[in-house]
């Protein structure tokens, strides 16, 4: 989970928080019994750090 939002935060959430000047604590937790692959917890992730970048963006 580190791993795939560490290689999407500057590209997708890190500008919008810059751009506004903002302080941003950020945790995200999977729950869950079964371990996912990479892929997709990749695009997971992106949804998610392009929803939250445009939250912050509104």
């Amino acid at each position: 989970m580190r791993e795939v939002y560490r290689l999407q935060k500057n590209e997708l959430l890190y500008d919008e928080v810059m751009k506004y000047d903002l302080n941003l604590d950020l945790a995200i937790q999977y729950v869950g019994k079964e371990e996912l692959n990479f892929e997709l917890l990749f695009t997971k992730m992106n949804k998610t750090l392009k929803q939250l970048a445009h939250a912050i963006s509104s």
